[in-house]
């Protein structure tokens, strides 16, 4: 796998196209698992005429419907969590012009970190879990339950721990869940800390990403500032009208957080079987209930594999620092699980190769 050509390649999942081209493989040949999304999400439902003609209305039955599914009355309705992701340092340093440090994960969505930085607050790195050292010298603290891509998560009651030593010192602390709907029991959800902000996604869980519907959690003042930089008819209204059946369904809700960890789980275990050679120090397998990420301490290695799959079609997300892909789960088809397992075996096969080629 030596010789692999350096890319520019795209900042987040998705954007197969890029790949598509440099590969030369057509789009519709792809096996896309690069975004950690539920590859069988809600399903597309009829719409009536309307929903396409009218332009959409805030009684429509969507905010109760949130609210009814998120256990809060406390929630802002916004166009995506990374809009919120995006907003909030404008936010927050309106309520407090003195916030000087963000606290944040060192591997994590790196959209958070860049939110801040453009607004010139210094960051600084904690590994899986804050110290006490570093939530007393903070303003804020940024905490994605579970880490994306790192699958690290913490208990409700540790997430409220570090909510009350923040609250010493008046910061904020910043709760990404957007990986977290099939776990609630680990959620703050319900916990109405003045000093907590949550972000949900329609994304992941639901499968419907491409609507761009998120959810913030917080005080009365912080979803009154955020609403007023909601641009009129923030929700399109097929956005509206799909997600409020989808936090409607709470037989879908329920079959979709037994079968997301069931296939989570078959991954994780494909992985460890077919790298049982590479397992060790080297190389660790991590998994959340929506993807399974591969780390490696050789950065060529994992632009290597990456770029390996690439050639068969399979596209992973390679992260920002080069240690890692993460792989996001197949449909649940035979079709996608055997092309899977072929291609991670291959890949597996080129790397025992090269490593005897090493010794030898």
């Amino acid at each position: 796998m030596s010789g692999v050509v350096l890319l520019e390649h795209p900042q987040h999942g998705g954007q197969l196209n890029f790949y598509a081209q440099h590969y030369g493989i057509p789009k519709a040949q792809w096996l896309d698992l690069s975004t950690g999304i539920n590859p069988n999400g809600y399903p597309k439902p009829s719409m009536p005429e309307t929903v396409l003609r009218d332009l959409p209305s805030d009684n429509d039955g969507l905010q109760q419907a949130a609210c009814e599914y998120y256990g809060s009355d406390a929630v802002l309705m916004v166009p995506g969590s990374s809009w919120a992701i995006q907003n909030f340092p404008v936010v927050l340093l309106k309520q407090n012009p003195n916030i000087k440090q963000v606290l944040l994960p060192l591997v994590g969505y790196s959209e958070h970190q860049k939110a801040w930085l453009a607004q010139g607050v210094m960051a600084d790195f904690y590994l899986d879990t804050p110290s006490a050292a570093q939530l007393k010298a903070c303003d804020v603290c940024v905490l994605i339950n579970p880490n994306n891509p790192c699958s690290h998560l913490l208990s409700k009651e540790m997430v409220l721990d570090i909510a009350q030593q923040l609250r010493q010192h008046s910061a904020w602390l910043i709760v990404d869940e957007a990986f977290i709907d099939t776990r609630p029991c680990n959620s703050v959800l319900m916990n109405g800390e003045e000093n907590v902000i949550v972000l949900r996604s329609l994304g992941k869980f639901f499968g419907l990403a491409g609507l761009r519907v998120g959810s913030v959690v917080a005080c009365d003042s912080i979803l009154k500032h955020c609403e007023t930089l909601l641009p009129p008819w923030a929700l399109s209204h097929p956005a509206r009208f799909i997600a409020k059946l989808a936090f409607q369904d709470s037989d879908w809700i329920q079959q979709t957080r037994i079968r997301l960890p069931h296939q989570a789980s078959k991954l994780a275990e494909l992985c460890e079987q077919v790298f049982a050679d590479q397992l060790g120090s080297a190389w660790r397998i991590l998994k959340t209930d929506f993807f399974v990420t591969l780390l490696c301490d050789s950065e060529q290695t994992i632009l290597a594999c990456h770029h390996h799959l690439c050639e068969q079609g399979i596209y992973t997300r390679l992260l920002d620092n080069h240690r890692g892909i993460r792989i996001g789960l197949p449909k649940n088809t035979h079709q996608d699980w055997q092309r899977l397992e072929q291609g991670l075996m291959c890949l597996a096969h080129t790397l025992k190769k090269e490593t005897a080629d090493v010794g030898v």
